[in-house]
């Protein structure tokens, strides 16, 4: 709802002095030491806010918002040039059992695989994005970096049942925007925890299934509260699996709360989500011969296991005011912090392919992760203007030890980052659009430990443009380049070891620390006739240099390998649909096809683990009376596992089906997948001894769900 505030005398124009202060700001970045830049870069990004408003107040008047809702400032729009795609969370709802994120991703999304350590749906399952690996990918929530800026990676097990709070997903293929934290090489997946009940009510659900697996939650929204300005939100989830590998069990607990407040043009924000995981490991894939005598076997030893607790707590003030009914001025200020503990044992001897003994090794992490973001967007009429300043600082505590010896060692890893964006849309001739994204992002590392190491930094400039096209109402075509910079892990750098390791003159073992690079060009088109029919359809070409890509080889913390590689290309096109047919069926595809190559020293070959086409069908009907049913259908081609191109995964069809009721808050469904039994494998590699591992995913599994929805109030107050 909008107020109109008492006409006031338009205060003297203020934006001149800031306009004359930029010029001078960019042309000192230009001139100046890395440092400098990155000062003036900060600067430039707290002033805009102010000078913003002062430019406005000169010459609009003003509108305050009692509530509202705002298209997040890292989110592309339907106009923007970026490849994308949307989820609801009606889209993934009846599907969500309480599996890892990525299982829901790779059926709903282009361009996504997968595999499960264990082989099933809980637990530890990792995602590649056109084939790229989960540390190239930039995950969030609510805007806030969920990588772990030393190993960048991201776990959705952390956070286990978290799609059951998600109101929506954005996936974006390829550099896609300016985001805080991790580099998005390949792309970045945003997470908003945003689905309020307008009525009070409480949400109780469960389910169980095949391998033992099993969820409980409890959820409970407050509805609104103070004349609406409040609303509160809170679940409780409790999963767990016997895993389908032997001796692969995972229990885990997670909890999530939110509290939203509103007042006049003001909007309080506080999220907490926490996750308690522990594990029976099953990261070592089994060789073919095993697999033949036992499907389920487990190559780890069964001492092997791990526990973790993650929580993540942000807090966010937003200011808006609307000039007029045009025109939109918002300014959105975040603080966060996450804290990490957790360890894991390795077994050495069951590693090296011995008998295992007492000896056992534990890897042990203790991290905290907290940062600050601002951002403000200008809306008007033809024009949209972003910019934003984002800091963090992280550190990591690790311990090495052994059950009988004790503590072998003690180091520290510490990353700051900070980074800045400006970013502009502008409409021309009505149907036209251009659009830049310009982001200055700094980070370094510093090793504290036995051997010396001399901080390593980097310094990236990462922009992208584009420009759109509008031929006809809800149609859009686009095109945009963009370049992005990504510096290597830890475990890039540290050749998978946990402890930094010297030669025979004490000086550190430390591997490329020089910075990935990717020019990523896109050619698309997307339609939304909402309701009835919407489709996508874009073309990729991402040209890299010193890419780091995976080498098929797993370090002695479990992390697989990488190797530098001189040049590489991926190239394909991507497309969804989904059409709305008559008597309550909805038909639905997405799919990639896709081609890709390394050049290495004069030989040419294909990187491991990226499948040449993967595509997904679903069929779904809905009746009136509140029955349902989906049958899906997804193929995988054959993917190379080892560098030698000379070992591969073969390609293969999963079939799999749901059914469902829904009557008067209550909620039933059953789930099939595999249903035709396939014996499939979506990840491998070759060992130290030549040997193909394979990670054999699960059989004919089922899974049952009931929930039920209790009204807590006839009537929202």
């Amino acid at each position: 709802s909008l107020t109109q505030n008492t006409a006031q005398p338009a205060p003297k124009a203020r934006g001149l002095p800031f306009i004359k202060s930029a010029i001078f700001v960019l042309k000192f970045m230009a001139m100046h030491s890395p440092t400098q830049k990155l000062f003036a870069a900060a600067v430039f990004s707290l002033l805009l806010p102010q000078a913003l408003k002062a430019q406005s107040d000169s010459i609009l008047p003003l509108i305050e918002v009692d509530t509202f809702y705002i298209t997040p400032t890292q989110s592309a729009d339907f106009s923007s040039p970026i490849s994308h795609t949307n989820l609801e969370n009606a889209d993934f709802r009846r599907q969500n059992f309480g599996q890892e994120g990525t299982f829901l991703l790779s059926q709903l999304t282009p361009s996504i695989t997968l595999h499960s350590d264990a082989g099933s749906y809980q637990g530890y399952s990792y995602m590649r994005l056109r084939g790229i690996d989960q540390t190239r990918i930039n995950l969030s929530v609510n805007g806030i970096p969920l990588n772990e800026p030393e190993d960048q990676g991201a776990y959705f097990s952390n956070h286990a049942d978290i799609l059951n709070s998600v109101s929506q997903i954005q996936v974006q293929r390829g550099v896609g925007l300016s985001q805080s934290g991790a580099a998005a090489y390949a792309g970045n997946v945003q997470l908003y925890l945003n689905r309020f009940s307008q009525r009070p009510e409480l949400e109780v659900g469960g389910g169980y299934g095949s391998f033992g697996s099993y969820r409980g939650y409890a959820a409970f929204s407050s509805g609104g509260l103070l004349d609406g300005r409040l609303n509160i939100s809170a679940r409780l989830s409790v999963l767990g699996s016997e895993g389908f590998k032997n001796h692969s069990d995972n229990s885990s607990q997670s909890a999530y709360l939110r509290a939203y407040y509103t007042r006049k043009a003001h909007i309080f924000h506080l999220l907490h989500i926490t996750g308690r995981q522990a594990n029976q490991m099953a990261w070592l894939g089994v060789s073919d011969s095993l697999l033949q005598i036992n499907p389920r076997h487990n190559a780890n030893s069964e001492q092997e296991k791990d526990l973790f607790l993650q929580s993540l707590t942000g807090l966010t003030h937003s200011y808006s005011r609307f000039f007029d009914e045009n025109n939109l001025f918002i300014w959105e200020n975040k603080l966060y912090y996450t804290y990490l503990d957790g360890n894991y044992g390795f077994d050495f001897n069951n590693f090296l392919g011995l008998p295992s003994t007492s000896e056992l090794y534990n890897y042990a992490f203790r991290s905290h992760f907290v940062g600050a973001l601002s951002t403000v967007k200008v809306l008007l009429p033809r024009t949209t203007l972003s910019a934003g300043l984002h800091g963090n600082y992280y550190e990591r505590r690790h311990i090495g030890s052994e059950l009988a010896l004790g503590k072998l060692y003690e180091n520290k890893g510490i990353k700051p980052e900070f980074s800045a964006f400006l970013r502009g849309e502008q409409s021309v001739f009505k149907r036209l659009g251009l659009f830049a994204d310009l982001q200055l992002r700094a980070t370094s590392f510093t090793y504290e430990g036995a051997i010396n190491l001399a901080p390593i930094n980097w310094l990236f400039f990462n922009p992208k443009l584009g420009i759109s096209y509008e031929p006809i109402d809800n149609m859009l075509l686009y095109a945009s380049a963009g370049i992005a910079h990504r510096e290597p892990t830890r475990n890039d750098m540290f050749f998978g070891n946990d402890d930094l390791a010297a030669d025979s003159l004490s000086l550190p073992l430390i591997g490329d620390s020089r910075a990935e690079r990717v020019i990523d060009y896109e050619l698309g088109m997307r339609y939304e006739r909402k309701g009835k029919f919407n489709a996508s359809l874009n073309l990729f070409y991402m040209d890299f240099n010193n890419e780091r890509t995976l080498n098929g080889a797993v370090g002695l913390n479990g992390l697989p390998l990488t190797s530098n590689v001189d040049n590489s290309w991926r190239s394909g096109v991507e497309w969804s649909a989904g059409w709305r047919l008559p008597k309550g069926f909805h038909l639905l595809q997405t799919g990639v096809v896709m081609w890709a190559e390394i050049e290495q020293q004069g030989t040419r070959f294909s990187p491991i683990l990226t499948p040449r086409a993967v595509i997904n069908n679903a069929l779904q009907w809905e009746s009136a009376f509140g029955l349902w049913a989906e049958v899906n259908l997804r193929y995988q081609a054959a993917a190379y596992m080892d560098f030698a191109n000379s070992q591969s995964l073969p390609a293969y069809w999963l079939l799999g089906a749901s059914v469902g009721y829904e009557w008067k808050g209550w909620r039933f469904s059953l789930i099939g997948n595999n249903l035709t039994n396939v014996r499939y494998f979506n990840n491998g590699y070759v060992d130290f001894g030549g040997t193909n591992r394979y990670f054999l995913q699960a059989p004919i599994n089922v899974y049952g769900t009931i929930a039920k929805t209790f009204g807590l109030r006839k009537k929202p107050q």
